[in-house]
């Protein structure tokens, strides 16, 4: 197309039907957000209203939970379960069996730890090896 051809007016309006659009686009995402914020501060208001509700279930969530012969539970990761006596009895049964288990030292730690021992040794059948030598040399 050569620069007679190209009909600027109508170039021009196609420009700014898009940028009206646009900016209607924009306008309407603008009022969602402000409507979402406000409502979200409304619900703000309510916050010790939430806190207090929330107490009061806990606390009688765990008057419950006791009063029905429940223990309270605290796992691996720091969440705390309410468990029936047997089943709290077994998960403490089978942590102390894990823990009797475990070594202090780690997979690592262990090979460092024979590889010191397997020197140690060879040190001290060197030191009676040499002492005999010393002896028998007398």
């Amino acid at each position: 197309m050569s620069a007679e051809e190209i009909d600027i007016p109508q170039i021009e309006q196609e420009a700014l039907a898009q940028l009206e659009e646009e900016h209607r686009r924009r306008i309407v995402s603008m009022e969602r957000r402000r409507s979402r914020a406000q409502e979200r501060r409304s619900r703000g208001t309510n916050n010790g209203e939430e806190a207090a509700i929330h107490d009061i279930q806990d606390r009688v969530r765990q008057q419950f939970y006791e009063e029905h012969g429940y223990k309270r539970y605290v796992d691996s990761r720091g969440n705390a379960h309410w468990l029936i006596a047997e089943e709290y009895e077994w998960r403490m049964k089978h942590r102390k069996r894990t823990q009797k288990h475990r070594s202090g030292y780690s997979g690592i730690g262990k090979r460092q730890m024979r590889m010191r021992m397997v020197n140690v040794a060879v040190v001290v059948v060197a030191i009676l090896a040499g002492l005999m030598v010393l002896h028998e040399s007398l």
